[in-house]
């Protein structure tokens, strides 16, 4: 779709399963699996929606999917399924990831910055060789940190690759890429956590990252186990629902299967989505 002047693409690195207790926190199984079916091991189904945003010549990549360089325990356990990739959804359009001029992860959990390098013959290398990440400084800190309860979701060695590479601009706060395309911190999910605006006059559209992973996370209180200030996504979502509505802002959700774009409408027993046909 178009934003003004900016060329927008939803690009794809497959699914995904993650556990559905996880993903929706204190909300009791029989409400969640309304709108989220688990399989027999308790996890449900997830897309890995990128955002690929073109605008005066530059590609910005938002998020960088799971990657495909893990072991089969590995792919196993999440259920990963590379019926589409991230490079083959960028050579449908007509790039390589050599033409990506930077990446911006919502954060740097392993489903969102994994596709971020690729091994080529046992040895680590960066998937987009010419692109700078940007990354906020509290995000890049809690993501090397000894916290035992990050360890398994960040993945060093990709950041210190990159960081060899002299690929990594670290930021604190709102950081404008372009005109109209901005980075704006949240926290909330993660410490560093950030979302992405793309607005020209007209229209406005925003990636949630994990803030809003599927359209069952619009409730406030349906926030997610690994948020690890669930207090502040609530609160966010509180304002940025209230906002978007009334503003008909566009919403890109990063794990939604089956809408990943929509439109949000006030209801009387709170909001909904309406699909965008991309």
């Amino acid at each position: 779709m178009n934003i003004g002047r900016f060329q927008v693409n939803i690009v794809s690195d497959g699914f995904f399963k993650l556990d559905g207790g996880a993903m929706f926190g204190i909300i009791p199984k029989p409400l969640w699996e309304k709108s989220s079916a688990p399989d027999s091991l308790n996890r449900i189904q997830l897309s890995l929606n990128p955002l690929l945003i073109r605008i005066n010549g530059k590609n910005i990549l938002v998020d960088t999917g799971i990657g495909n360089k893990y072991d089969q325990r590995f792919n196993e356990m999440y259920a990963i399924d590379h019926k589409w990739s991230l490079p083959g959804s960028l050579k449908e359009i007509g790039l390589t990831t050599s033409d990506i001029h930077y990446v911006v992860p919502s954060h740097l959990h392993f489903d969102h910055m994994g596709g971020a390098t690729i091994k080529i013959a046992g040895s680590l290398e960066s998937t987009f060789p010419k692109a700078m990440f940007i990354i906020q400084e509290q995000e890049w800190e809690n993501a090397l940190s000894t916290n035992p309860r990050n360890k398994g979701s960040y993945f060093a060695e990709d950041m210190r690759l990159l960081e060899k590479k002299k690929q990594i601009k670290l930021i604190n706060g709102r950081y404008e890429v372009t005109e109209g395309l901005e980075v704006i911190k949240t926290g909330g999910h993660t410490p560093g956590h950030q979302i992405v605006r793309v607005a020209d006059g007209t229209a406005t559209a925003v990636y949630a990252g994990d803030l809003i992973p599927t359209k069952s996370h619009l409730k406030p209180a349906w926030c997610m186990g690994y948020d690890l200030f669930p207090l502040d996504v609530a609160e966010w979502k509180v304002s940025f629902l209230k906002e978007a509505a009334e503003k008909n802002w566009i919403l890109f959700f990063d794990h939604e299967v089956e809408m990943k774009a929509v439109n949000i409408v006030k209801t009387d027993k709170g909001y909904d989505v309406a699909p965008i046909s991309l």
